[in-house]
């Protein structure tokens, strides 16, 4: 099987991708791995949202959440640079009103301490379009355990 075009970002000199899924028959999808676990797929529920006029926010915001029916959750936050969106970005600090960056805490018991995973924003399309996100590296959880993470989000865009 084969899938239609997926933009990437590469960083020298090496870039994660971790596992890659293409098919015709997925429209949409989020998919993540932690450590050595299994790679989750969400396939359905997906909603994602950008919002031009961040107005609780220092730019443009971005929601993409996705979930399936044995309790997986996937929630991404974003807060995009104002005149160039698609690019490189780190973790959102909620502390600083100035900040952009990508958050996925909510979903994933990750802590804001020591989180160091890179996000490349490579596609933003209009509502029914595609937006493409790709992202890995290293965060604690609560208790100050390390993991690492790889994903990749390709979700059309619902508003």
């Amino acid at each position: 099987q084969s899938t239609g075009e997926i933009n990437y970002t590469f960083n020298t000199p090496q870039t994660s991708l971790g596992i890659l899924s293409a098919c015709n028959d997925v429209e949409e999808f989020i998919q993540y791995t932690i450590d050595d676990e299994p790679t989750v797929i969400l396939l359905d529920f997906i909603n994602a949202s950008f919002y031009t006029d961040g107005s609780n926010y220092n730019g443009p915001s971005l929601n993409i959440s996705g979930s399936d029916n044995a309790n997986s959750c996937f929630y991404l936050f974003g807060v995009l640079n104002e005149s160039q969106y698609l690019g490189t970005y780190d973790n959102l600090d909620w502390n600083d009103i100035e900040d952009t960056g990508f958050n996925i805490q909510e979903c994933l018991g990750m802590s804001s301490e020591n989180n160091n995973i890179t996000y490349n924003l490579t596609a933003i399309g209009e509502v029914g379009d595609y937006i493409d996100i790709n992202f890995s590296g290293t965060y604690e959880d609560y208790e100050g355990n390390p993991h690492s993470i790889t994903g990749l989000l390709h979700v059309l865009r619902d508003q």
